[in-house]
């Protein structure tokens, strides 16, 4: 059996070219690597079938005008990470998710909403930062802003910003019946029918 952690010659091939021109069709990339359509066809369907590679949209940063904030969560033990990790990966904030496992330490990056009238406070009503805060598994909760996004230019959008809105957030926030939500406070999760805002300026889903 092939180690599915490897890429094959012919895999390492296409998937050049995808780097190259990620809108290259499969005839194209036949006639420049020399392999026939059909062993395209299989080789690109075993790359994201098995998830080698996958295909994303993504957006380029002006668009968002997005504010970008670094949380550090120190946990009390190592055996609840997973719990964190998937309470992140279901964020429709959440750009990076990287681990300090020496100091059993998250640090994720999130994007957040423009707004002129609130002041570094605000990242305080997120529902999902609101939530952390009385979280009694977290020793220490550092949150870092404002940071500026340099690089990459584009985001990769998250499919639950844009499928059927839930009436809960992802990480289990009501946002109906939260006070900072009420108040203007927190435009809500962009996952749920209940958010306020555009994560696109004028251009609304």
């Amino acid at each position: 059996m092939a180690n599915e952690r490897k890429l094959s010659s012919t895999e390492k091939l296409i998937l050049k070219e995808l780097i190259n021109d990620a809108r290259a069709t499969i005839s194209t990339i036949s006639k420049n690597i020399g392999k026939t359509r059909q062993t395209i066809s299989k080789n690109l369907g075993n790359l994201l079938e098995n998830d080698k590679i996958q295909i994303n949209t993504s957006i380029n940063k002006k668009f968002l005008s997005p504010k970008i904030v670094s949380i550090s969560i120190q946990l009390k033990y190592i055996n609840d990470l997973n719990h964190y990790i998937k309470l992140f990966q279901k964020c429709p904030r959440t750009l990076y998710i990287l681990l300090n496992p020496a100091l059993n330490q998250l640090r994720v990056i999130l994007f957040y909403e423009k707004r002129e009238l609130l002041t570094n406070d605000e990242i305080f009503f997120l529902p999902i930062t609101s939530r952390l805060q009385k979280d009694e598994k977290i020793s220490s909760l550092s949150i870092e802003l404002p940071c500026q996004l340099l690089y990459p230019d584009f985001i990769n959008l998250k499919k639950q910003i844009f499928t059927t809105k839930q009436s809960i957030s992802p990480c289990q926030m009501k946002c109906d019946e939260c006070s900072y939500y009420e108040k203007d406070l927190c435009l809500g999760c962009p996952a749920t029918m209940h958010y306020k805002g555009s994560l696109f300026g004028e251009l609304k889903f």
